[in-house]
């Protein structure tokens, strides 16, 4: 073993035994002192801090869907029952039905 250089850190865990999955990725210099210092605020590591954000970001787009999803049926809805209405007072005409012009 003379000559090579010892391995820093723990060994690493079997695939079975691990928690959650690494992942590397690149960030700019300013966007890293804003996740370290919220990191720091809230007591979680970079990587906790990282994560939480990220499934945060996921459910606030599935909720952004939802409420989209949501207003489209009311609105849907909100304009059959106002067709409905208007084609049920005397002298509407509908789509249908033919102009009615004295000639």
């Amino acid at each position: 073993m003379e000559g090579e250089a010892k391995k820093r850190g723990r060994h690493p865990k079997a695939a079975a035994d691990r928690k959650s999955a690494n992942m590397k990725f690149r960030t700019r210099e300013d966007l890293r002192e804003m996740l370290e210092a919220a990191a720091e605020r809230s007591g979680f590591s970079v990587s906790e801090e990282c994560e939480r954000r990220l499934f945060a970001s996921f459910t606030a787009d599935d909720l952004r869907l939802i409420v989209q999803q949501e207003v489209f049926s009311a609105v849907r809805d909100a304009l059959a029952v106002a067709l409905a209405v208007r084609s049920d007072i005397p002298g509407e005409r509908t789509e249908d039905e033919p102009s009615q012009r004295p000639q």
